[in-house]
């Protein structure tokens, strides 16, 4: 993949992030003219030149840009650090300069970050954190391998993904038959998932089914279980852009969805496996009303990725059917009902949190409910697909 080197170029902080996009970084010559260097999405240039200020800081080696160091897993293996691998291969012994959000420190920078420098071939002592502003004497910035918007990877960078595997000491064999990749216990902490995935994952395991939950996991053992796997199944989630931390494999790839309509990451999935299948398992969902103002949006926004999703029931037992597990032979419905209303409760409160005089009214409303179905008379069905999908 093509390097770009510039001369002189000032680095400044991030001083805003706004859809995910950080006003900081590069302050590339000809700003607008590059595409390449700056920060794209669906193919373009998405990003603003930050305000230049005076550099109290000098990186007097020949350096790396490695990108924007986002605080969410998905959002960094997806679109913000994909321009590292190609850069390290090519140059092994430069610095590889970073920005971080606003008022992070690089102490505070999760462990799996860590994980992600090595897995991606880059030793951590190579990076440098630019929270002051800083010049660049060199600067060489390879274009993003892949990004979000519907755009295919480069097969140069899925190349270099390929060699990854060999090069940690994965070991391909013997194959799992299927691994489950959970999001299980994150709808109860407020965020969006299936209602009573924890049982679901519980009864995979029992009937033998490799259940993997990629927060309790370091890269490699996450990349360990996914390279193995024949077929890799994932509740619809972040986790799913883990596996963009892989090339081409010879495996099937499938995603429960939790909302209706959306081929989540098709464009960079497609190439990496033999198949690519999505399977509606909605029954309806619990939403959350209103708009969102918050440090991550400068504008409203609709809160899709909080949905609560309730199973199809018969949608997700024919799912599991298809892919030799017979899930609905062994289906334990008084441990399903009590699962989906644990994580109902804990949902809702989380989401009433921020007006805590909602709290005690929702409670009581809660605990008048006693099976799934009354609580999902008060949720709304996810909406009608289009004929395109």
């Amino acid at each position: 993949m093509e390097m770009l080197c510039f001369s002189d170029v000032p680095v400044m902080p991030v001083t805003r992030i706004r859809e995910h996009i950080p006003l900081g970084g590069p302050l590339w010559p000809e700003f607008e003219r590059q595409t390449a260097a700056r920060f794209c999405h669906s193919g373009r240039p998405v990003d603003a030149a930050p305000p230049l200020r005076k550099p109290v800081r000098n990186f007097h080696r020949p350096a790396l840009w490695g990108g924007y160091l986002s605080h969410e897993f998905g959002h960094l293996v997806a679109e913000h650090i994909t321009r590292l691998l190609p850069a390290v291969s090519q140059r092994g012994e430069d610095v590889v300069l970073f920005t971080l959000p606003t008022g992070m420190a690089p102490e505070a920078l999760a462990p799996w970050v860590h994980d992600l420098f090595e897995w991606l071939t880059m030793p951590p002592r190579r990076a440098r954190f630019v929270t002051e502003p800083s010049l660049a004497p060199e600067l060489r910035v390879c274009a993003q391998g892949e990004m979000m918007g519907g755009v295919a990877p480069d097969p140069a960078y899925l190349d270099l993904l390929d060699t990854l595997p060999d090069r940690h000491g994965l070991e391909l064999q013997p194959r799992l038959p299927l691994v489950y990749v959970s999001r299980a216990g994150l709808v109860a902490q407020g965020r969006g998932g299936h209602l009573g995935e924890s049982y679901l994952a519980g009864l995979l395991a029992e009937l033998g089914v490799t259940v993997v939950d990629p927060g309790r996991l370091p890269i490699r053992a996450q990349m360990q279980a996914y390279a193995q796997a024949e077929a890799l199944l994932f509740a619809e989630g972040s986790a799913l852009h883990g596996r963009q931390l892989l090339g081409r494999l010879d495996q099937d790839i499938h995603i429960l969805r939790r909302r209706a309509g959306l081929d989540v990451s098709k464009a960079v999935l497609t190439p990496r496996c033999r198949s690519l299948q999505y399977h509606d398992v909605v029954a309806g969902h619990l939403t959350v009303s209103g708009t969102f103002k918050g440090p991550e949006h400068t504008t409203p926004r609709e809160f899709r990725h909080l949905y609560a999703a309730f199973y199809d029931l018969p949608a997700l037992f024919a799912a599991f059917a298809d892919l030799g597990v017979p899930l609905a032979r062994h289906w334990d419905p008084d441990a399903w009902r009590q699962a989906v209303l644990d994580d109902a409760l804990h949902w809702l409160v989380a989401q009433a949190a921020p007006v805590a005089q909602a709290i005690p009214n929702l409670i009581r409303l809660i605990e008048q409910i006693s099976t799934p179905d009354e609580l999902l008379d008060l949720a709304e069905p996810p909406p009608a697909r289009s004929a395109s999908h």
